[in-house]
């Protein structure tokens, strides 16, 4: 019941994200700080309800798998997952880190999104792991990238004197970044131990998968918050240009 109540929240958050993104003056749509939130969430939303329809339509996914090399089970959609959530994510979500970095840290974030999308490119060419089931290195290298950036985020509101005097829980970037470092640090524990946690301890894993699964809601919730502060005249604080 609570995997269909998440599957269902999934279509509501993706049709509310589109009306408060499409919503918001064109202006502030193509600014960086509300486009790039706006393509990581739609993304994360848009995954399971995307997925559910190459299952759904095998007449399309069937060939795609075939095309990959999956000629034994055509019916899956691990390629779509791989292609989206373990090589799309980490790029958008590198993105959105820098955009709310100084200079200098900005620099340092291209290397690390550099070198991601180069393992990947390697990685697919020479087929270390076939695409059409699960990568689980790229995947941890992806999250590796991504929590590398959230951490020079947050050595940044650490260390700049334009934070000092602002209230952080007010900052729209530090609640992206955040549910950025959380979600992805607790997919990837869950996926490194599930199949320790399926011999020995399956009601803790199942347990683990209903937590990952709330956090991902809440993180749609803050995204679709995030954006919609223009529009509901929330309170929130500047970020700073670092001129």
């Amino acid at each position: 019941m609570f995997r269909d109540w998440v599957s269902v929240s999934n279509y509501v958050f993706l049709a509310v994200l589109c009306i408060v993104f499409f919503r918001l003056p064109s202006a502030l749509r193509r600014r960086n700080e509300y486009l790039l939130p706006f393509i990581y969430a739609f993304i994360f939303v848009v995954i399971d309800p995307l997925g559910f329809g190459f299952r759904l339509f095998q007449n399309v996914n069937g060939p795609i798998n075939e095309f990959l090399g999956n000629h034994e089970k055509p019916f899956y959609n691990a390629w779509l997952y791989n292609i989206v959530l373990k090589m799309a994510m980490p790029v958008v979500a590198l993105l959105l880190i820098k955009n709310y970095l100084p200079a200098e840290q900005q620099t340092r974030v291209k290397w690390i999104l550099f070198t991601f999308i180069s393992i990947a490119v390697v990685y697919q060419a020479i087929q270390i792991e076939p695409i059409y089931l699960n990568q689980g290195i790229l995947f941890a290298v992806g999250a590796l990238c991504m929590l590398l950036g959230c951490f020079t985020y947050y050595y940044i509101l650490m260390t700049r004197e334009e934070y000092v005097f602002m209230n952080i829980l007010l900052l729209p970037s530090f609640w992206q970044v955040t549910f950025i470092m959380f979600f992805t640090s607790l997919t990837y524990f869950t996926d490194i131990s599930a199949s320790y946690l399926t011999e020995n301890h399956s009601a803790f894993l199942v347990s683990m998968f209903k937590v990952n699964r709330f956090t991902g809601l809440v993180q749609s919730l803050v995204y679709i918050a995030c954006l919609a502060a223009p529009l509901m005249k929330l309170k929130v604080e500047t970020q700073p240009s670092y001129a």
